[in-house]
C-alpha cells in the first residue's frame, strides 16, 4: 500500500471504524458510504492492517483494505474536490 498520510477520501460504501474511549475501550462505529475522511497516519510495522483517520473531528482506526477497496482518493484544489482515482 502506498503513503496515504494526509490524504483524502470518499466511501463508495458504509465501513467500520473502531473508536478508542478515554478509558481505554473501543467502540465500533459506522462510516455511512459518501462521507469523506483523512488519514492521519500509514499502516504501522507494529500492526500494518489498521490506520489512523480523522472522520467527523474523530480520530478513529479502519482497516487499510478498507481503503483500497471501498474508497475513492479525492484532491482537494480551490476549494472544489477532484475525484483523483477509484481505488481497486
Amino acid at each position: 500500500m502506498h503513503l496515504l498520510s494526509g490524504m483524502m477520501f470518499r466511501l463508495r460504501t458504509e465501513v467500520l471504524a473502531i473508536a478508542r474511549e478515554p478509558d481505554g475501550k473501543k467502540l465500533v462505529v459506522t462510516i455511512p458510504a459518501g462521507e469523506m475522511f483523512k488519514v492521519l497516519s500509514c499502516p504501522s510495522a507494529d500492526d500494518p492492517t489498521m490506520v489512523d483517520i480523522t472522520w467527523n473531528k474523530a480520530a478513529l482506526l479502519i482497516f487499510a483494505d478498507d481503503i483500497e477497496l471501498r474508497c475513492i482518493e479525492v484532491l482537494e484544489k480551490n476549494d472544489t474536490l477532484l475525484i483523483a482515482r477509484a481505488n481497486r
